[in-house]
């Protein structure tokens, strides 16, 4: 039998190959360098075993929520370097920057971008933390995440309210100035943070310096341990006398596929908020354009409930009621792990804690989506 002969076009595409070969066989030579056989083939071994593990359902949508929130703060952290460098941080070149950077389509859209990202971000953090109240996740993963993820959500809110402040316009200082206004009234740490916000006014050259400091540098980083101690491996041992059999689909390439397309539909939905409604950037913060602020939806868990609960008599009976009403829910939704106690695992045997917490996060859910904001 006579071979045929190969024509030139195949043979530069078996020496292509050939090459391809050649690179990653040198770049697996430089990776394991140093490294023995047993430890190779044991990091093989367990590759292979955690690819190939089968994810059940409700891990799949725990999975689902974990690839949607890392989407967001990948994002929001891409975006914000790119915003931060076109950005001219100081209280007279901060709106005329601004102004610049939305003058191009691609800087409008950055920051649009930008922001709908952070809203996002605290919406789903809400969303997540409901969940994990109603699986009762601190069994199974301590109460230490539990704290870390609520923490995560003040952390978010105080990035909010330092990002209002930073463009310096008519609505971010007016909201500024009203939330500071509505924290002022809070027992023992309330001036603190009004001294931090907007003291002696939210124009100044020493609130614009502390928030900007803040929101660049300080967040980030206790964003990033809390993000640690979040996303980390420990969970509390299980005790089982016999291996369960899992079922599901395997992590690859199936459940992979999945993680992409959440990631995917979720940089999309922002990308179409950003689009569809974008957040219109205020006048110079002077004179009586400061009135025509506003305060931002994620600030209505405060102000929007002091709307609610305020008396034209007397604003500061209003103020401290519902503050404290806020800051007591926050407490109830942070030791809800102690009052979780016994060996219960099912919802419905849990229901005071389960409803205690859908509750809590309802109410700031509802405020953000639905409140009245105070003007």
């Amino acid at each position: 039998m006579i071979s045929k002969p190969t024509d030139g076009k195949e043979a530069e595409e078996q020496a292509a190959e050939a090459q391809v070969r050649g690179l990653w066989e040198l770049l697996m030579t430089a990776l394991w360098a140093g490294v023995r056989e047993d430890e190779r083939s044991t990091f093989r071994l367990a590759l292979t075993t955690a690819l190939r593990r089968p994810i059940g359902r409700r891990r799949a949508i725990g999975l689902a929520h974990s690839a949607a929130l890392q989407t967001l703060l990948v994002s929001q952290v891409l975006t914000g370097i790119l915003v931060c460098l076109l950005f001219h941080p100081t209280v007279d070149g901060a709106l005329a920057s601004v102004h610049a950077m939305e003058a191009s389509w691609g800087g409008w859209l950055l920051r649009q971008f930008h922001l709908w990202n952070a809203r996002a971000l605290i919406v789903l953090t809400l969303w997540m933390l409901a969940r994990q109240v109603i699986v009762g996740a601190w069994r199974r993963h301590g109460r230490v995440k539990w704290i870390a993820a609520v923490a995560f959500l003040l952390v978010l809110w105080t990035f909010f309210a330092t990002g209002v402040a930073l463009p310096q316009d008519a609505q971010g200082v007016r909201a500024t100035e009203t939330l500071a206004s509505t924290l002022h009234d809070l027992p023992f740490a309330g001036r603190m943070f009004e001294g931090f916000l907007a003291f002696p006014s939210a124009q100044s050259p020493d609130a614009f310096s502390r928030a900007y400091v803040a929101h660049v540098v300080l967040l980030p980083w206790l964003m990033f341990f809390l993000l640690l101690v979040i996303f980390s491996f420990f969970a509390r041992p299980r005790h089982e006398g016999k291996s369960k059999h899992r079922i599901g689909a395997p992590l690859w390439p199936h459940r992979t596929l999945d993680l992409m397309v959440v990631s995917l539909a979720t940089f999309g939905l922002v990308l179409v908020l950003a689009l569809v409604f974008p957040v219109e950037l205020g006048g110079p913060a002077s004179g009586l354009l400061a009135g025509a602020g506003r305060v931002d939806p994620v600030f209505r868990p405060f102000t929007g409930i002091v709307g609610l609960l305020d008396v034209s008599s007397s604003r500061i009976w209003g103020s401290v009621t519902a503050l404290s009403l806020v800051f007591g829910m926050l407490t109830v939704l942070l030791f809800l792990p102690w009052l979780d106690g016994g060996e219960r695992t099912s919802t419905r045997r849990r229901q005071f804690v389960v409803f205690a917490g859908v509750a809590i996060i309802s109410v700031f859910l509802g405020f953000i989506l639905f409140g009245g904001a105070q003007s």
